[in-house]
């Protein structure tokens, strides 16, 4: 979750793979603004500019939301589905309009009892040994996580 991971920044992806995390589902707001767009917009005679500003305005996808409710019902819809186990919300440095993001989204899985981890990063490559690191640390908390609610089941 959190910031768009594109084009050539694909360290946090790699990175999961890397350590042995699966990525279930992938939400950020360009995701969103693919669904919105439907076909019904594009076949539409109106106006370009009326459907752009339809798809950023009127389905709350753009990330420039304080509260991108769009995203947050994705969340949920993840969330009622299951087998989520932890988060990754991913953020790069200077888009601080997914931090406004963050506290909501703890709380919706915080409700669940399930981590959410806050990855900071840019697109340099230096930090990638830091990151694996503390990745790492989500990784063994996740399993410390699955084991306390297995031991609880029986």
């Amino acid at each position: 979750m959190g910031s768009p991971v594109v084009l050539p920044n694909y360290k946090i992806p790699f990175l999961i793979g890397d350590i042995g995390l699966t990525i279930g589902a992938t939400l950020d707001s360009s995701i969103q603004k693919i669904y919105a767009s439907s076909s019904r917009h594009k076949a539409s005679k109106r106006d370009p500019f009326t459907a752009i500003i339809e798809t950023h305005y009127r389905y709350d996808c753009s990330a420039a939301y304080a509260q991108n409710e769009m995203l947050f019902h994705s969340a949920r819809w993840h969330l009622e589905q299951g087998g989520i186990d932890g988060v990754v919300f991913h953020v790069l440095k200077g888009q601080i309009e997914y931090d406004f993001e963050l506290e909501r989204f703890e709380q919706l899985f915080g409700t669940a009892t399930i981590p959410v981890f806050r990855l900071e990063t840019d697109y340099q490559y230096q930090d990638v040994e830091q990151l694996r690191i503390r990745m790492e640390a989500f990784m063994e908390m996740l399993a410390h996580h699955r084991y306390r609610e297995e031991k609880r089941a029986v």
